[in-house]
């Protein structure tokens, strides 16, 4: 079976491949699972594939995962339940249906390139009719800005007979193939660990990336937003001797302390622990700043490859520092450099849309 079709990141399915990485039943139904673009019914198919053609295993259980004695039947279970939850979905029982799109401009908690779901606050009782609104009056409007649309069943405060019922969010894509389904609020027991199981493992993929390179999250690269680029700092996964011939000093706190993370993580981490940190540029409140953060997952990271313009040459100064090839000294006026040229840029196109050219000469600021 391709796993690599549903890796998001391109470098990262090229670079497996080329090593002819060997996955495991769970890692390869994991980047199954991980896959953005991947409709449902094209998941089911290589899960139902996978059963088919590699052996059954079990998974011991970690912190956020229950022990699987059996990863095909947890799979076919899994796939029942996402059929299961579909079909609830389509039932009128008296719910409520909204729907949430995929834009730039808010943050509900989704860390994807600046975009994330909005609720516009229309409400409907029927599904179809839901779907049909949103096409009419949106579908053409955020064409440009939506990866997907999610739909969202619901229950009025007001309905006790309902207390306990399932809050179910269908996903889909720009076609309107069904992306995801899932219960974010009722489902308990055996359901309630299966709904989770995946978001509670971890897997150590092998990465093509160093320390300084100057990468992009996949989704952020298909959103074409900028924002999204960063100056790899470390991988999560990378032991002591990784850390080392990235450029770490032997000394640092980093390097004396990986091994024992990674020991806790490899026996109870889950994806938040997939994890990297590295260098960021803010720009929210106007004045461009570098800032180090963790991101996620590792998975998702790909090369950026377009030349840096404006303030975002200051991650170039970055990776240079970082990949030992400019001095501190030389890093620090250029940081410094780059944004007064960029402060200066934004302040003269502020004064000429103004004041009149005549007033500018008359300030002194020609040409």
């Amino acid at each position: 079976m391709d796993v690599y079709r549903f890796f998001n990141s391109r470098d990262m399915a090229e670079y497996l491949k080329g090593l002819d990485y060997w996955f495991t039943l769970p890692a390869a139904a994991f980047i199954v699972y991980e896959s953005r673009n991947a409709t449902l019914e094209e998941k089911f198919s290589a899960w139902r594939e996978l059963i088919d053609i590699m052996p059954d295993c079990s998974m011991e259980g970690r912190l956020n995962m229950k022990p699987i004695e059996s990863f095909h039947k947890f799979l076919a279970d899994y796939m029942a339940l996402q059929e299961r939850l579909v079909k609830m979905f389509s039932e009128t029982d008296g719910a409520i249906y909204t729907y949430e799109t995929y834009e730039k401009g808010f943050f509900t908690g989704d860390d994807d390139n600046g975009y994330s779901f909005a609720e516009l606050g229309e409400y409907f009782t029927d599904p179809e009719k839901c779907r049909e609104y949103y096409e009419m009056h949106e579908k053409d409007a955020r064409k440009k800005l939506r990866h997907r649309v999610r739909y969202i069943k619901q229950y009025l405060m007001d309905q006790p007979e309902k207390n306990g019922a399932p809050r179910i969010i269908i996903e889909e894509d720009v076609s309107g193939n069904i992306l995801s389904a899932s219960e974010s609020e009722m489902l308990s027991g055996y359901d309630f660990d299966i709904e989770y199981a995946f978001e509670g493992m971890w897997f150590d993929f092998p990465t093509p990336f160093h320390r300084g390179d100057i990468l992009v999250n996949s989704s952020r690269r298909n959103a074409g937003f900028l924002g999204g680029v960063f100056v790899l700092n470390s991988i999560s996964s990378w032991d002591a001797d990784t850390l080392l011939r990235e450029g770490f000093p032997e000394h640092s706190s980093l390097v004396k302390d990986v091994e024992k993370i990674l020991d806790l993580i490899k026996k109870s981490g889950d994806t938040t622990d997939m994890s990297y940190s590295a260098y960021f540029l803010d720009e929210d409140d106007g004045l461009p700043r570098l800032y180090s953060e963790n991101g996620f997952s590792y998975l998702d990271m790909e090369c950026y490859r377009e030349p840096l313009q404006g303030v975002y040459r200051m991650l170039k100064a970055v990776s240079s520092l970082l990949k030992g090839e400019i001095s501190e000294e030389l890093f620090a006026n250029a940081y410094h450099l780059i944004l007064i040229e960029e402060m200066s840029s934004r302040m003269r196109k502020r004064l000429e849309r103004g004041f009149t050219k005549e007033g500018l000469e008359a300030a002194g600021l020609h040409g």
